[in-house]
C-alpha cells in the first residue's frame, strides 16, 4: 500500500460524530487528513445509483469518484504520516468494505454508533436545516419505501439507515474484528478526551498529544430561512464556491452561516421513542452480540 494513502478510515456513520472526529484528528501533528471532510470514494458506485432528492445532485458532483482523483487528495501527506479518510457514507454502503480493503489492503477502521432512534430522528432534521425536507417526521418515514424506489439518495433513508449491526458485521468479516474500533456516542460525549487516547492508539500516533476538543460540529436545528439554508449547503452555488474557496476557508465560513441560520430543534415525545426503538431491538441484540458489549438503547424506555 502506498504511503499517500489511508491507513486508518473512519467509515460512519451519519450524524454519528464523525465531523467532530474529523476536526479533532486535524489538530494531531502526526495525521494527515484531506481538506474536503467525506470523500464517499469507496461508497461511489452505490451512491450514484441513487441521484434523485432535493439538492442530490449537488452533493454528488463533489465526490470523488475515481481512483486518480482520490489518490491525489493525499499527495499532500507529509513523509511519515498518518493519513486517514472520513466518510459516513461507508458503513451502509454494501460494496464499500471490500472497495477498501481492495485499495488499502488492512487499514484500521473507525466506526461510530448511535442510539437508531437518535440517529434517525438527527439524520432528519439534518436535512430539515439544510431546507431538503419539508415532510413532518413521520410523514417521513412513511415516505421511505417511495423514495427508495425512486432513487432518493440514503440521506432521506432515515428508519433503513438507522440498522447497524450487518454493517458492523461485514466489517469485522472483511478486515478482523482486531482492526475495527466501535466507538458509541455515548461513550465519545461521556470521555471525549479518553476515547480520542484510545482513537490515537488505535491508529498508531502519539497518544499524550492534547487535542483541542472545544467545539460542536454540524448541530441540527430548524433553518430561520430555507432560502439561506438551501444556497449554503446543496445548491449550483455552494458547488461552486467549493471550487474557487480553500476548502477550509469555505469551510469554516459555511459552518458560521449555518450557526447564524439554526433555530430551534424539533423533539420526539417519549411516547414514540419507545414504539421506534422497538422496531430496532433486534438489530440492537445483534450488534451487542457483535461489539460484545451494552448499548444502553434498549434501557431507555419510559
Amino acid at each position: 500500500m502506498s504511503e499517500k494513502l489511508p491507513s486508518f478510515v473512519c467509515v460512519g456513520g451519519p450524524k454519528c460524530g464523525t465531523t467532530s472526529l474529523y476536526h479533532y484528528l486535524r489538530d494531531h501533528p502526526e495525521v494527515f487528513l484531506p481538506a474536503q471532510k467525506e470523500l464517499h470514494f469507496f461508497s461511489a458506485p452505490d451512491l450514484l445509483e441513487r441521484p434523485n432528492g432535493p439538492g442530490m445532485r449537488s452533493v454528488l458532483a463533489d465526490i470523488v469518484s475515481n481512483e486518480a482523483e482520490y489518490r491525489k487528495m493525499f499527495r499532500a501527506s507529509p513523509q511519515g504520516a498518518v493519513s486517514g479518510d472520513i466518510s459516513p457514507s461507508y458503513l451502509t454502503s454494501p460494496s464499500a468494505p471490500q472497495a477498501i480493503k481492495d485499495l488499502l489492503g488492512s487499514p484500521k477502521i473507525i466506526i461510530m454508533l448511535r442510539d437508531p432512534v437518535d440517529r434517525m430522528f438527527s439524520q432528519y432534521m439534518h436535512l430539515r436545516r439544510s431546507a431538503r425536507e419539508d415532510l413532518e417526521f413521520e410523514d417521513a418515514l412513511a415516505a421511505e419505501p417511495a423514495r427508495l424506489a425512486q432513487g432518493w439518495g440514503d440521506m432521506w433513508l432515515y428508519r433503513n439507515g438507522a440498522f447497524s449491526a450487518d454493517a458492523v458485521e461485514r466489517y469485522f468479516d472483511t478486515f478482523g474484528k482486531e482492526n475495527v474500533m466501535v466507538i458509541l456516542v455515548p461513550e465519545m460525549r461521556a470521555d471525549t478526551r479518553g476515547v480520542m487516547k484510545q482513537v490515537m492508539e488505535f491508529i498508531g500516533v502519539d497518544s499524550s498529544v492534547e487535542l483541542d476538543l472545544e467545539g460542536e460540529f454540524n448541530k441540527s436545528g430548524m433553518p430561520k430561512s430555507k432560502v439561506v439554508a438551501r444556497l449554503i449547503d446543496a445548491s449550483p452555488l455552494a458547488t461552486f464556491a467549493k471550487r474557487v474557496i480553500p476548502r477550509g476557508i469555505g469551510a469554516s465560513i459555511k459552518r458560521r452561516i449555518q450557526e447564524m441560520n439554526t433555530g430551534p430543534r424539533l423533539t420526539l415525545s417519549q411516547e414514540k421513542r419507545d414504539e421506534y426503538r422497538a422496531e430496532f431491538a433486534e438489530d440492537t441484540r445483534k450488534l451487542e452480540a457483535l461489539i460484545g458489549r451494552s448499548t444502553g438503547w434498549l434501557d431507555q424506555t419510559a
